[in-house]
């Protein structure tokens, strides 16, 4: 599996182009599998045909063994000639056998006796100098240290340093997190230690949040890898209540994951207090309200002590509004007067009904009749609702 943050090629293709040269022709002897990687494309394009074809074809079936083998491959699905057959161990046996026997199996003459000799002289050569330029080096611990006391540390035992970056969230920049070959091994004087070293944490960008709601935004952030700290509230006309009005560093801003991101979250509209306009015109009224921003609704009432027209009270809920919020102005009809009935010539049970939520009645029977004589106030007159009207019978 890749490391976090892995920037390299996606094949062994793409890795070839990336190996610089070791060392100079007739000097130390270093194995790389590229070799055999190009070798194994060579004969791929030869025969037109897959690597792992041409071998079942040609060595393989041809050797009798007994199950298939396994290739593995790179992202590209092309066969790593250097080291990816896995064949069961009865059939390397088989293979190694063919090899003793000059190139002979199953019967008949697989792998040519000539190739075989070659590679048999060529293994004893390779043998030979192995022999003679022995392993005698043994790896440093490099990690841990910072890249100039890793270099120093590797020359002063004869070796080379080859540095790669990683972003790391635990090391410091410059760091050595990683080697290859491990610490304790043994290599050639002269060889090459590949260090990983820390470019410190990975960075984000502070994403694009102001006029979100707080909400989304926190989730951006996190999807971030970045911490969220809300540093202040402020009353804001134009970002509504709970929306980032902005944030530190600002967006865009490259960042350490991990670091925290202060937001500045909107409260809406400040408060304003409500104008006193109780005794004031309904127009007067309106007009005071519409300049702090504020709607207005209107309801009317009967008063006995404000004039109709006037503005009675208010009705909101506490002494403050917000812009765009909506009361209600109270305004008077004045007083709820009425127009006495003409209950003369009426019975008292016929000038009760035409009372009745109208006016209150006192009767007067100082004379006995069965009928209403007079009345005061006179029928006509204007009277508030529930003026006490007498009626003589």
């Amino acid at each position: 599996p890749r490391t976090p943050g892995y920037q390299g090629p996606d094949s062994v293709f793409g890795f070839l182009p990336t190996i610089g040269k070791a060392g100079e022709h007739g000097e130390r002897f270093m194995y790389r599998t590229c070799n055999t990687e190009v070798l194994g494309w060579l004969i791929a394009r030869t025969e037109g045909k897959r690597l792992q074809e041409v071998l079942s074809e040609r060595i393989w079936q041809p050797l009798g063994m007994e199950q298939d083998a396994d290739f593995l491959i790179d992202g590209s699905g092309m066969a790593f000639a250097g080291g990816g057959l896995n064949p069961v161990l009865r059939d390397m046996a088989r293979f190694g056998e063919a090899m003793r026997c000059n190139g002979e199996g199953n019967g008949r003459q697989v792998i040519p006796a000539a190739v075989v000799a070659f590679l048999a002289t060529a293994g004893i050569i390779a043998i030979t100098l192995m022999l003679l330029k022995p392993n005698n080096v043994e790896v440093p611990s490099l990690e841990g240290l910072n890249a100039e006391q890793a270099a120093a540390k590797a020359e002063e035992e004869g070796l080379e340093v080859n540095r790669v970056e990683q972003p790391s969230l635990d090391a410091p920049p410059g760091t050595v997190i990683g080697q290859t070959p491990a610490p304790g091994a043994f290599t050639n004087s002269g060889s090459e230690i590949k260090v990983v070293v820390s470019s410190g944490p990975p960075m984000a960008p502070v994403p694009a949040i102001v006029g979100l709601a707080s909400g989304p935004a926190s989730e951006a952030l996190s999807e971030a890898k970045l911490e969220v700290v809300v540093a202040d509230r402020v009353y804001s006309a134009s970002v509504p209540k709970g929306s980032v009005v902005s944030v530190d560093p600002p967006v865009g801003t490259e960042v350490a994951e991990g670091e925290a991101v202060q937001l500045v979250v909107s409260d809406g509209p400040e408060p304003v207090d409500i104008p006193a306009v109780a005794g004031k015109s309904e127009s007067e009224a309106v007009i005071a309200m519409d300049n702090i921003g504020v709607e207005t609704t209107i309801t009317r009432e009967f008063s006995d002590t404000v004039a109709s027209g006037v503005v009675v009270r208010v009705s909101a809920d506490g002494e403050t509004v917000v812009p765009g919020d909506t009361v209600t102005l109270v305004v008077s009809k004045g007083p709820d007067l009425v127009t006495v009935p003409l209950f003369e010539g009426q019975t008292q049970t016929e000038a009760e009904g035409a009372a009745e939520g109208v006016v209150d009645l006192e009767v007067n029977t100082s004379r006995g009749r069965n009928f209403v004589w007079r009345q005061d106030p006179a029928a006509g007159t204007q009277v508030k609702r529930g003026t006490l009207v007498t009626i003589f019978l």
